[in-house]
């Protein structure tokens, strides 16, 4: 797997997160639906059968859900802590 682009996929994620101000929801969920598309394709490319492609998906999962959360307006006091989450690979 490529570590790097896994890496610059998530800091996107996070990115595209805060841009709350400058982005309507609609154009910022499709962009964060298009970077979910790169981390699953880069997902396919793995070896399937490893800990590192099972520790990625299921961080996947979670960064999916968190995005969710943010997204839905939760408190903003936890925001900056729910993007280190995303930006903290397994």
């Amino acid at each position: 797997m490529n570590n790097k682009e896994y890496a610059e996929i998530l800091q996107k994620v996070v990115d595209t997160l805060q841009l709350k101000e400058r982005k309507n929801g609609i154009e910022r969920e499709c962009y964060l639906v298009s970077l979910f598309t790169r981390l699953e394709i880069l997902m396919d490319k793995h070896n399937k059968s490893s800990k590192e492609f099972t520790d990625m998906s299921n961080h996947i999962k979670v960064i999916k859900r968190l995005s969710e959360i943010i997204l839905r307006g939760g408190n903003p006091e936890k925001v900056p802590f729910l993007l280190s989450i995303i930006n903290s690979p397994f």
